[in-house]
């Protein structure tokens, strides 16, 4: 049996029922260059599927933001407060 991959992240796909027709509501984590992402999206069945070429399911990102708050450095001090 194949191994997949290792793991760059972790997620859920929801089923939901829209006004016309269902569709998966998708929300993920993952790392890139160390940092945490979280990614919210959208999917719909491809109604124009004509060959293998083309997905069986259109993905819409939706959202994409920072998992947690970056540290951002302190403004340096005004000149006054320097010791010389």
């Amino acid at each position: 049996m194949d191994k997949f991959p290792e793991s760059i992240g972790y997620g859920g796909i929801w089923i939901k029922q829209g006004k016309k027709s269902k569709f998966l509501s998708i929300s993920g984590t993952l790392a890139y260059n160390g940092h945490q992402i979280t990614i919210n999206g959208i999917a719909f069945k491809n109604e124009n599927k004509n060959t293998n070429k083309h997905p069986n399911y259109n993905i819409k990102w939706t959202d994409a933001r920072p998992s947690e708050t970056r540290n951002v450095p302190k403004p340096p001090k005004p000149e006054e407060d320097l010791p010389f």
